[in-house]
Formats: C-alpha cells, structure tokens, sequence
C-alpha cells in the first residue's frame, strides 16, 4: 500500500515560483493499479518522482507499506535506493552498449547481488515479461514495444513492493500503445505488485486502472474506477477531459434520493447526482454515445425535433452537430449506417438514466 498525505512542492526561478503539489492526499490499496491523470503541468510525474525519492517535497508524508519514507513533520527522508520501489521512466533510459540480460541485470549487480542469485531473478522476470529469449541480444536490435519490457523487466527485478510507471507508452505509435496498455495491465494482474500509472492519455488510464485520479493544477480535482469516472462524473471539468460531452444548463428542483430533479431546455429532467443543493445551476451531462437519433418522433418516449446541422465520418461511428428546435445545441454519436444528411430534420431521445448532474 502507498499513502500520500498533504504533499506540497514548488519549483522556484528567478522570475517565478511554480506550485507543482498543493497538498495533494491519496491512498493506493495493496495490488491495485492507481493512475494519475491529467494535462500537461498538472503535478502527475512531480508527485511520482516524490514517492520514488528523486524529488524532495516540501510538505506532507509518504508511507510504502509500513514504512514511512518522508515526513516533514519528523524530517524523513529516505533517498530513492532505499525506497522498496522499481521505476519505469518515460525514456525507458535502456543501455544500447548492454545486452538485454545485462540491463535487467544491472540493479542486482550495483546491489552486490551473487552472480548465481542474478541469473534467476534475470531469468524470472524475463519469463515474466516475455522476452526470455531474447535475453542475449544487443538493446539496439530491440522493437519499442521489446525495449519497454526491457525497462519494466528491469523495475521488477529487485522484487519491488510498488511499480511507478511514468509515460512508459508516450514513445509507441498508436497501435502498439494500444498493445502494450494490455500487456501492462495483464502483467500487473500477474505479479500483483501495487503500481502508480502516470499518464495524460485518458483512453490509456481507463485501459489499465483500478482507480482514476484526475489532477489539475497540482490538486486532484476527483477520482474514482474508470467506468465511474466517465459515466457519473462530479466536475464538468472532468467530464470535458474525458471525451466528448454534452453539457445542458440547469437549475434543481429537488434532490430525491440519489437523484436530482432539474430545470432544463430540454424539460424537467431526473438525474443521477448526489449531496446537490435546490436552487444551485448545474449542468446535465451526457456523452454522446448516449443520445438516441432517429427520423420520426417515438411513440412513447420523449424526444426533441431539430436538424442535423454537421456530420463528421469517425470510421465506427459518425458525429452529427444537432441544432433543436429550442436552440440548444448538442452532439450525438451514431452508426454509419443511419446516414444522417445535413439539415435533415431528426429527433434527439435522451435517456434520464445516462444523464448525470455536473457541476463547474
């Protein structure tokens, strides 16, 4: 387990002082997989940097398992080789003057570790990562993907009780960042190591975490699974982030329960949302995905006339740009075989149980 607690660090120039982490507290259960998500600048890679120890906080604490390896308070420090952690850079930092085995091997041997020990753990977690036969070849006749299993091999070799990835698939073209994201999950599943997962990448956070914590400005704005973190977002700012949303401003009318009553241009609407004040404007969020396009008016469910007033082929689906009648504007994801035409009248059916209440 990793625990964080109120972090604090700034980075001060001559012409400014940058605050990366402003307090920041989070915990990352035993085995599980916790990615830090958010824009460029936001804090994500300083605060891994802090749990690996090459970055000093200014404040707060840091626990690894029961150990704790800063404190402020008590003026701990643990530098980053006494830290129970295996790092991945973004770089992947691999020797080319090194043979795969020689790379792995290299944090045993700066260790002291006896030649017999190396062989098999080098072996082990070159089965590990699948590249066991492989272990001779020269690191520069390796693939990306082969030289970022090197580098994940290479963090696991020292048995580690927590793996910190930052970017580790920043440096793949697209289709094998879609490949390795797998693998890595697949490999954190096996090995059951507890691992922090930097990334900007929100497809990628969602393809290998357990939880999600969104980070802007050096704070965690929300956090939660991946599927709930998309869905049933708390913050329009998280929404945004997370793909194509559809925002319709409102007022509530009534909280019942775990859902929200709400004044809206698209009618009096009850949504999922919780700990929400009657009278307080908000906004109903929906994805895309979640709108429902057809020609002729459903006979029993509501819908809103208006025309298609952009359409945008995306392969699998198409994007249509829908002006109603009302004037609200919103976006709806549909099959290509619909065909949507350009100011072809439609009716847009939005489902209560796909909407959520969101607020700045």
């Amino acid at each position: 387990m990793v625990e964080v607690s109120l972090l604090r660090k700034q980075f001060s120039t001559e012409q400014e002082t940058v605050k990366a982490l402003r307090g920041i507290s989070f915990s990352v259960p035993e085995g599980q997989l916790v990615t830090l998500l958010g824009p460029s600048g936001c804090g994500k890679t300083t605060t891994l940097r802090c749990v690996a120890g090459l970055e000093r906080p200014d404040s707060g604490m840091i626990r690894i398992g029961e150990r704790v390896v800063y404190s402020s308070e008590s003026k701990q420090f643990d530098p980053p080789e006494w830290r129970p952690v295996g790092m991945v850079f973004q770089s992947y930092a691999i020797w080319p003057h090194m043979t795969v085995f020689d790379n792995v091997a290299y944090p045993l041997r700066g260790r002291g570790v006896g030649k017999t020990r190396i062989v098999q753990e080098v072996h082990r977690v070159l089965s590990l990562v699948g590249l066991a036969e492989l272990a001779d070849r020269p690191s520069p006749q390796l693939s990306g993907g082969q030289q970022q299993r090197v580098a994940v091999a290479r963090a696991l070799v020292a048995n580690p009780s927590v793996l910190l990835l930052d970017e580790p698939l920043s440096n793949l073209d697209a289709k094998l960042r879609q490949h390795m994201r797998l693998e890595i999950r697949e490999l954190q599943k096996r090995s059951g190591i507890t691992a922090i997962y930097v990334t900007h990448d929100q497809e990628e956070a969602m393809a290998v975490s357990d939880q999600i914590l969104f980070m802007v400005d050096g704070e965690i704005v929300e956090g939660g699974p991946p599927q709930e973190i998309y869905r049933k977002p708390q913050k329009k700012l998280t929404a945004e982030f997370f793909g194509e949303a559809n925002f319709v401003r409102g007022r509530i009318k009534a909280q019942e329960g775990d859902r929200v009553v709400v004044e809206t241009p698209l009618g009096t609407l009850s949504c999922a949302g919780q700990n929400k004040s009657v009278g307080q404007e908000a906004y109903v969020f929906f994805r895309p995905e979640d709108a429902e396009v057809v020609r002729e008016p459903p006979c029993r469910r509501a819908s809103l006339p208006g025309h298609v007033a952009r359409v945008t082929f995306l392969g699998k689906t198409v994007e249509c740009l829908l002006e109603l009648e009302n004037g609200v504007t919103l976006k709806a994801s549909v099959h290509p075989k619909f065909r949507p035409r350009q100011a072809e009248t439609v009716h847009l059916v939005v489902n209560p149980d796909a909407c959520s209440v969101v607020t700045d």
